[in-house]
């Protein structure tokens, strides 16, 4: 896979400046978390923290996709 398909299948782009090589980057891409999965949790642990109003309603996009 190239870096543009790495960073696909984490749920990201490229919209950086790379300093670094492709197979230095692809080992970074390779340890990151998808960016889906951190919107999971924090759509789930924010409100359980008390860290948004209650008012306001954290939408999970992937709730559907889950079942």
């Amino acid at each position: 896979m190239n870096v543009d398909e790495q960073l696909r299948c984490q749920g990201m782009e490229r919209c950086f400046k790379q300093v670094i090589s492709d197979l230095q980057l692809g080992g970074q891409i390779g340890n990151a978390m998808s960016q889906n999965v951190i919107e999971r949790l924090l759509v789930k642990l924010l409100p359980a923290a008390g860290l948004v109003p209650t008012r306001r309603r954290l939408v999970d996009r992937w709730a559907k996709a889950a079942r």
